[in-house]
C-alpha cells in the first residue's frame, strides 16, 4: 500500500500544482489578462525585429562590400541583393522600438493592436523581400564562384537566413500570419 502511495505521489503533486504556466518564445510567463498577454508578446515580436533590423543592415554591409570587387554582372546581382535587404529593414525599421509602458499601452489598447496589424503587414513585405534576395543569393552561389567569394555568399546568406527567421518569429508572436510567396 504504501510503495502504491509513493508512486502515485508525483502524480497527486502535480496535479494539486495545476498545469504549468504558458510562456512566450523567449520563456516569460503569459499574462491572463489579454491587454497585458498582446503587450509581452508586441515586446517579444519587437525584439525579433530588432534582431531582423541588425542582420539586415549587417548583411547588406557584406553584399555592398563584396560587390565592389566584382565583375559588372555579379556587382549588379550583389547590388540588388543589398538593395533588397535595405528594402525589408526600411519596412519594418519603425517597429524596432519598445511599445509604451504597460499603462499607457492599455490605454491606448485599439492603437496599439492597430500598429501590431501594420507591423504584421510590414513584416510580411519585408519578407518578401528577404525571399528576393535569398534568391539572388542563391543564384550566385549556383553559378560556382570563386572560393573567397563562396565563402562572403555563405555568409551573406546566413545573414538572410537569420533575417527570415527573425521576421517569421515576429509575426508568430504577434498572432499572424506570414504571407505565402507568390
Amino acid at each position: 500500500m504504501l510503495r502504491a502511495l509513493l508512486l502515485c505521489l508525483p502524480l497527486l503533486l502535480l496535479a494539486a500544482c495545476g498545469s504549468p504556466p504558458k510562456v512566450n518564445a523567449a520563456g516569460e510567463p503569459i499574462s491572463a489578462d489579454p491587454e497585458t498577454a498582446l503587450y509581452e508578446k508586441i515586446k517579444a515580436a519587437r525584439y525579433q525585429i530588432g534582431i531582423a533590423t541588425d542582420r539586415l543592415e549587417a548583411t547588406v554591409h557584406l553584399a555592398q562590400g563584396m560587390a565592389q570587387g566584382e565583375e559588372a554582372e555579379v556587382r549588379e546581382a550583389l547590388n540588388l541583393v543589398a538593395a533588397s535587404l535595405a528594402s525589408a529593414g526600411s519596412l519594418v525599421a519603425e517597429y524596432d522600438e519598445e511599445p509604451p509602458a504597460l499603462e499607457a499601452f492599455k490605454a491606448t489598447f485599439a492603437e496599439q493592436d492597430e500598429a501590431r496589424l501594420k507591423a504584421i503587414e510590414a513584416c510580411n513585405s519585408a519578407h518578401k523581400s528577404v525571399m528576393d534576395a535569398a534568391t539572388l543569393a542563391d543564384e550566385l552561389l549556383a553559378s560556382e564562384p570563386p572560393e573567397d567569394a563562396k565563402k562572403a555568399l555563405t555568409e551573406i546568406r546566413a545573414g538572410i537566413n537569420e533575417a527570415e527567421q527573425a521576421l517569421k518569429d515576429a509575426v508568430t508572436e504577434m498572432n499572424g500570419v506570414l504571407e505565402a510567396a507568390p
